[in-house]
């Protein structure tokens, strides 16, 4: 029997290439380092690895979901923000001013990032269980639910409430629209988390 022909497993894998792993997700390979493909040899006790190219696929639905938050009362924030993993600090900032109007915090949230990773309904329902969903500047569409609302309107559906919003950038700063969205966001939250 060869040794060659076996699979180590997953976790091992990871272990022993923690460094070196090349990534595949939707069939395109992002290359981290040099890769490494263990090949077990009979030729010593224990058997040895050699080096060889290994390329691992990773299916972005089969991945955990990132969050920033430890989402303690099932609010979850679906964000778009393409300069940070989760969101940038200005607007985290505004964001948790909202939620310290609504007295919550990141402990009560949690806040997903469209740009950085596949996300729909069902994966969040999967991973987050929410009770309530406020997308900032993502629409019902974007994250695959079956139907649409206009801004600023409460959409009770599954078991969830969904909260369409412009995006946490347009309420930047004290100009009369940013001003204007804030309030228009408010009269949404007052209603919505009975304050």
């Amino acid at each position: 029997m060869s040794l060659a022909d076996k699979n180590l497993p997953d976790f091992l894998l990871a272990d022993l290439y923690k460094n070196s792993l090349v990534l595949v997700d939707n069939d395109v390979a992002i290359k981290i380092k040099p890769e490494k493909k263990p090949i077990i040899s009979e030729e010593s006790n224990p058997p040895f690895i050699k080096d060889e190219p290994l390329i691992i696929a990773r299916k972005a639905a089969n991945e955990p979901l990132a969050y920033l938050g430890d989402n303690g009362k099932n609010i979850c924030i679906v964000v778009k923000d393409d300069q940070a993993i989760h969101l940038q600090d200005e607007l985290l900032n505004i964001l948790s001013a909202i939620l310290g109007a609504c007295k919550l915090n990141l402990a009560d949230v949690s806040i997903v990032n469209t740009k950085t990773q596949d996300v729909n309904d069902q994966i969040l329902r999967k991973n987050l269980l929410p009770k309530t969903v406020l997308l900032f500047g993502v629409t019902t569409n974007e994250v695959d639910l079956p139907f649409s609302i206009p801004d600023y309107k409460v959409q009770a559906f599954n078991n969830c409430n969904y909260l369409q919003v412009a995006g946490l950038d347009k309420m930047k700063g004290v100009s009369n629209e940013a001003k204007l969205e804030k309030s228009k966001l408010w009269v949404c939250l007052k209603s919505l988390f009975g304050i």
